[in-house]
């Protein structure tokens, strides 16, 4: 009988040098995978699965049955990328405070 199936979810980008937690998801998914087929989640601000990609090291991939790449940032976040003004960021966030301060008018 095969080995049993793992579901690994992180927000880090498994790596064998750099960051700690870097570090550490790669060490985590090296010794699991002497036990389960695991699958690696990454769920993040990873901008696409194939920019991903780029970062795993090869162990990591063979390690890993399969790897899935879920790009999860906000709209606020997405509109930051797109404008490079440090003061438009502070503008459009002191905007979102004040609307959020500012009670609704009833109907």
């Amino acid at each position: 009988m095969g080995k049993k199936r793992l579901l690994y979810i992180s927000a880090e980008t498994p790596k064998p040098t750099g960051g700690g937690s870097e570090m550490r998801v790669a060490s985590h998914i090296g010794a699991l995978s002497d036990l389960f087929d695991v699958t690696l989640a990454i769920i993040g601000d990873q901008e696409s699965e194939v920019k991903a990609n780029k970062f795993f090291a090869d162990h990591v991939k063979s390690n890993c049955a399969s790897i899935v790449v879920v790009d999860r940032i906000s709209v606020i976040n997405r509109f930051f990328r797109g404008t490079s003004s440090y003061w438009a960021h502070e503008l459009f966030e002191a905007l979102l405070l004040l609307s959020a301060a500012i009670p609704a008018r009833p109907r």
